[in-house]
Protein backbone atom coordinates (compact mmCIF):
# COMPACT_ATOMS: atom_id res chain seq x y z
CA UNK A 1 0.00 0.00 0.00
CA UNK A 2 1.58 3.80 -1.01
CA UNK A 3 1.29 5.68 2.05
CA UNK A 4 -1.86 8.12 1.36
CA UNK A 5 -3.56 4.96 -0.16
CA UNK A 6 -6.54 3.96 1.98
CA UNK A 7 -7.25 0.36 1.94
CA UNK A 8 -10.64 -1.04 2.50
CA UNK A 9 -9.88 -1.95 5.83
CA UNK A 10 -8.74 1.49 6.44
CA UNK A 11 -12.07 2.64 5.34
CA UNK A 12 -14.16 0.62 7.42
CA UNK A 13 -12.15 1.41 10.47
CA UNK A 14 -12.27 5.38 9.65
CA UNK A 15 -16.28 5.08 8.47
CA UNK A 16 -17.15 3.40 12.32
CA UNK A 17 -15.11 5.83 14.21
CA UNK A 18 -16.64 8.70 12.77
CA UNK A 19 -20.30 6.93 13.88
CA UNK A 20 -19.12 7.01 17.80
CA UNK A 21 -19.74 10.13 19.65
CA UNK A 22 -16.61 12.72 20.58
CA UNK A 23 -16.64 11.06 24.20
CA UNK A 24 -16.01 7.40 22.94
CA UNK A 25 -13.68 9.20 19.68
CA UNK A 26 -11.27 10.37 22.64
CA UNK A 27 -12.18 7.00 24.86
CA UNK A 28 -10.96 5.21 21.54
CA UNK A 29 -7.58 7.42 20.99
CA UNK A 30 -6.65 6.65 24.71
CA UNK A 31 -7.22 3.30 24.03
CA UNK A 32 -5.13 3.06 21.19
CA UNK A 33 -2.30 5.17 23.05
CA UNK A 34 -2.77 2.30 25.60
CA UNK A 35 -2.13 -0.42 23.09
CA UNK A 36 0.61 0.87 21.20
CA UNK A 37 2.32 1.89 24.15
CA UNK A 38 2.09 -1.66 25.47
CA UNK A 39 3.53 -2.86 22.26
CA UNK A 40 6.19 -0.67 21.79
CA UNK A 41 8.19 -1.96 25.50
CA UNK A 42 7.21 -5.28 23.73
CA UNK A 43 8.59 -4.35 21.00
CA UNK A 44 11.67 -2.59 22.31
CA UNK A 45 12.56 -5.40 24.57
CA UNK A 46 12.16 -7.78 22.20
CA UNK A 47 14.35 -5.75 19.46
CA UNK A 48 17.38 -5.42 21.81
CA UNK A 49 17.26 -8.84 24.01
CA UNK A 50 16.66 -10.91 20.87
CA UNK A 51 19.16 -9.49 18.66
CA UNK A 52 21.62 -12.09 17.33
CA UNK A 53 24.12 -9.73 16.46
CA UNK A 54 24.02 -8.11 20.31
CA UNK A 55 23.70 -11.53 21.30
CA UNK A 56 26.66 -12.37 19.50
CA UNK A 57 28.99 -9.63 20.54
CA UNK A 58 28.23 -9.87 23.80
CA UNK A 59 28.97 -13.59 24.13
CA UNK A 60 32.31 -12.87 22.20
CA UNK A 61 32.92 -9.46 24.62
CA UNK A 62 32.95 -12.71 27.41
CA UNK A 63 34.95 -14.73 25.52
CA UNK A 64 37.23 -11.90 25.23
CA UNK A 65 37.60 -11.02 28.93
CA UNK A 66 38.11 -14.83 29.52
CA UNK A 67 41.44 -14.85 27.73
CA UNK A 68 44.68 -14.29 30.17
CA UNK A 69 46.78 -11.75 28.60
CA UNK A 70 44.48 -9.84 25.83
CA UNK A 71 44.85 -5.84 25.79
CA UNK A 72 41.94 -4.00 27.54
CA UNK A 73 41.85 -1.66 24.06
CA UNK A 74 39.97 -4.71 21.87
CA UNK A 75 37.36 -4.83 24.82
CA UNK A 76 37.13 -1.23 24.97
CA UNK A 77 36.09 -1.40 21.18
CA UNK A 78 33.75 -4.45 20.96
CA UNK A 79 32.02 -2.09 24.45
CA UNK A 80 31.53 0.63 22.27
CA UNK A 81 30.33 -0.83 19.40
CA UNK A 82 27.74 -3.27 21.70
CA UNK A 83 26.54 0.23 22.90
CA UNK A 84 25.99 1.53 19.17
CA UNK A 85 24.20 -1.32 18.37
CA UNK A 86 22.04 -1.16 21.43
CA UNK A 87 20.83 2.19 21.86
CA UNK A 88 20.94 2.67 17.74
CA UNK A 89 18.36 -0.35 17.90
CA UNK A 90 16.47 1.29 20.93
CA UNK A 91 16.04 4.48 18.66
CA UNK A 92 15.06 3.07 15.33
CA UNK A 93 12.23 1.47 17.70
CA UNK A 94 11.42 4.17 19.91
CA UNK A 95 11.43 7.05 16.72
CA UNK A 96 9.05 4.65 14.67
CA UNK A 97 6.55 4.91 17.65
CA UNK A 98 7.21 8.84 19.10
CA UNK A 99 5.98 9.32 16.18
CA UNK A 100 2.34 8.21 16.65
CA UNK A 101 1.63 8.16 20.46
CA UNK A 102 1.77 10.93 22.47
CA UNK A 103 3.53 11.36 25.21
CA UNK A 104 5.12 7.75 24.71
CA UNK A 105 7.59 6.86 27.60
CA UNK A 106 11.17 5.95 26.62
CA UNK A 107 11.33 2.19 28.19
CA UNK A 108 13.07 3.52 31.35
CA UNK A 109 14.04 0.11 32.26
CA UNK A 110 16.56 -0.38 28.63
CA UNK A 111 17.54 2.90 28.88
CA UNK A 112 18.83 2.85 32.17
CA UNK A 113 19.95 -0.43 32.23
CA UNK A 114 21.61 0.21 28.73
CA UNK A 115 23.05 3.83 30.39
CA UNK A 116 23.94 2.00 33.86
CA UNK A 117 25.72 -0.81 32.37
CA UNK A 118 27.87 0.47 29.35
CA UNK A 119 28.87 3.23 31.85
CA UNK A 120 30.14 0.72 34.50
CA UNK A 121 32.18 -1.37 32.10
CA UNK A 122 33.53 1.55 30.34
CA UNK A 123 34.71 3.19 34.08
CA UNK A 124 36.21 -0.77 34.32
CA UNK A 125 38.13 -0.91 31.50
CA UNK A 126 39.48 2.57 31.90
CA UNK A 127 40.92 1.70 35.69
CA UNK A 128 42.96 -1.77 33.41
CA UNK A 129 42.37 -3.43 36.16
CA UNK A 130 41.68 -7.12 34.85
CA UNK A 131 39.50 -8.36 37.53
CA UNK A 132 37.28 -5.32 37.42
CA UNK A 133 36.90 -5.73 33.85
CA UNK A 134 36.04 -9.30 34.03
CA UNK A 135 33.45 -9.08 37.16
CA UNK A 136 31.67 -5.84 34.94
CA UNK A 137 31.53 -7.79 31.66
CA UNK A 138 29.85 -10.99 33.34
CA UNK A 139 27.66 -8.67 35.46
CA UNK A 140 26.42 -7.41 32.31
CA UNK A 141 26.23 -10.68 30.76
CA UNK A 142 24.04 -12.07 33.24
CA UNK A 143 21.84 -8.70 33.48
CA UNK A 144 21.61 -8.62 30.04
CA UNK A 145 20.08 -12.77 29.93
CA UNK A 146 18.21 -12.08 32.90
CA UNK A 147 16.23 -9.06 30.71
CA UNK A 148 16.10 -11.28 27.68
CA UNK A 149 13.97 -14.14 29.94
CA UNK A 150 11.26 -11.71 30.73
CA UNK A 151 7.96 -12.30 28.72
CA UNK A 152 8.40 -8.87 27.11
CA UNK A 153 11.64 -9.64 25.32
CA UNK A 154 10.58 -12.95 24.40
CA UNK A 155 7.53 -12.47 22.43
CA UNK A 156 8.45 -11.04 19.10
CA UNK A 157 5.60 -8.15 17.56
CA UNK A 158 4.80 -7.61 13.97
CA UNK A 159 3.33 -4.70 13.04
Amino acid sequence: MVKGDLSLRDLELLNAYSLLRPSAQRDFLDYMNYLLSRQYRSEVMSAIFNNRILNKLIDDLVRMVDIEGIETEPIRRRVIHIREIYFGVFEQVHARYCEVVENLDSNEVVKDFGRISFDNLLRAIRTEDRKLIKAEVHDFYEQYSSLSRKKDARRLVAI
